[in-house]
């Protein structure tokens, strides 16, 4: 397989558009896959649906996961700020995947090895010590990652196609960490006996650390770096990089639109195992229908992912951004209206899911023409400062970007405070539904003063 500017006139081949999109894979993974399970496997229900046996209580498993997420958000710009100023023979991202994976993989693995069956302070410094390692060191290695893209794919058609192959990434990352360990856990249930390896987590999430391994080092091993050039050579100190990014006239129109549109995502999946359980009234079949709800958002994104690459090549990525986000906010009352259709369980079912399958469209215009859009920011940086500072802007995309994922859980919290019924939370569940729909139309009012529009 050629490298790039050998051979194939200095584009991406298929074969390296897929190795730099397994990275993907692994950085969508990797998040989804902890957002999914650690507390299910920290503070367990037992079959009655109560937690009798838990590892941590929830007040510190909470301050934990706080804290692990406070030590990403605040290493994304030092390590953007580090890459950009880096000098090896590998260039100045491969090396921080190079190094930074095998930390990565073995946190995630260790992250499932609490030294006490039992509440304690050795659990609570053990999976602190473990959260902060990985998420920094994820960081480490995403945010170099990102910051490639832009530069190895320069031209817009390019960075289309480079976006699509990476919203596949995305969605088979969603699909693996919900559906693949969702169904391998019950199934290897009390069938995992090798020495300290005792349960179907520290198996799954072992195999999860080698499989993001490979990933990351595909994108290592198949994609060459741009020769070092002038406008590589930052003088900028730490705070004035930041500062500079913010007075791009393009970036801060882009962060709100990220920062909004991160809790957007969150309440969707958030609210799904409450509205299948309490709209709908699904029963048993609730938590398998909730899962099977957010495949229908990821089915609908792929079936969707060659028109949305062909629709923004035609009539431009921030039309085409902006209008497919959109229909967040025509879908999500239609699911709203169809908790209230007089069908039997089959008939809801069926209609539920056709109505998370039209949300796909949005899902695929985010996940295919966001890294395009930022490259394109970074491309003016260029302009106005003479220098190539990917990373440094998705340091800065990382830190401000993720305090709208904390959004997600109060927008709920707030929703069913002020909706909820006594214990009846289906009015709470439709509430949040409802204010995620507002919310887009306000994100979509925002990234009209996106002044790009190629």
């Amino acid at each position: 397989m050629p490298t790039r500017n050998e051979g194939n006139g200095g584009r991406l081949s298929l074969g390296q558009t897929l190795a730099y999109s397994a990275g993907e894979l692994a950085a969508t993974y990797l998040p989804m896959a902890l957002t999914m399970w650690l507390m299910y496997f920290y503070y367990p229900p037992d079959e009655q649906g109560n937690v009798t046996a838990p590892l941590m209580n929830l007040a510190a498993f909470s301050l934990v996961q706080f804290i692990g997420k406070i030590s990403d958000s605040l290493s994304n710009p030092l390590v953007g700020y580090l890459s950009d100023r880096t000098k090896s023979r590998w260039g100045r991202r491969i090396p921080y995947i190079i190094f930074g994976t095998p930390l990565m993989a073995l946190s995630t693995a260790l992250i499932w090895f609490p030294p006490s069956d039992h509440p304690g302070m050795a659990n609570n410094l053990w999976l602190l010590v473990n959260l902060v390692v990985f998420w920094s060191s994820y960081t480490f290695v995403v945010a170099p990652y990102l910051a490639l893209m832009p530069e190895i794919a320069r031209s817009n058609e390019e960075r289309i196609k480079v976006g699509g192959f990476m919203a596949g990434g995305d969605i088979l990352g969603f699909l693996i960490a919900g559906v693949v360990i969702g169904m391998g856990v019950p199934m290897l249930k009390g069938k995992v006996n090798f020495g300290p390896i005792t349960d179907p987590y520290k198996l799954m999430f072992i195999l999860s650390g080698i499989m993001v391994l490979v990933l990351f080092y595909l994108t290592w091993w198949f994609i060459k770096e741009p020769p070092h050039s002038e406008a590589k050579e930052i003088k900028m100190g730490f705070f004035e990089s930041i500062s500079e990014t913010l007075k791009n006239p393009t970036f801060p129109w882009w962060i709100l639109t990220i920062t909004l549109l991160n809790p957007i995502r969150g309440v969707i999946f958030g609210i799904m195992p409450y509205f299948t359980k309490s709209v709908l009234k699904l029963g048993d079949d609730a938590e398998m229908f909730a899962a099977l709800f957010q495949v229908a958002i990821l089915l609908g994104a792929g079936l969707c992912l060659p028109l949305i690459n062909w629709a923004a090549n035609k009539y431009g990525k921030k039309a085409v951004f902006m209008y497919g986000v959109l229909t967040f906010a025509a879908v999500m009352p239609l699911n709203v209206a169809i908790a209230f259709l007089p069908l039997g369980p089959g008939a809801i079912k069926f209609v539920s899911m056709a109505g998370f399958v039209l949300l796909g469209p949005g899902a695929a215009s985010m996940l295919t023409l966001w890294r395009p859009i930022i490259s394109d920011v970074i491309d003016f940086d260029e302009k106005l400062t003479g220098y190539r500072r990917e990373a440094i802007y998705m340091g800065v995309e990382g830190l401000i970007g993720k305090l709208g994922d904390g959004m997600a859980p109060i927008i709920i919290a707030v929703s069913f405070a002020l909706f909820a019924v006594g214990g009846d939370i289906s009015r709470g569940v439709l509430a949040a539904m409802i204010i995620d729909s507002f919310l887009v139309i306000v994100t979509c009012l925002i990234f009209r003063k996106f002044p790009f529009t190629k």
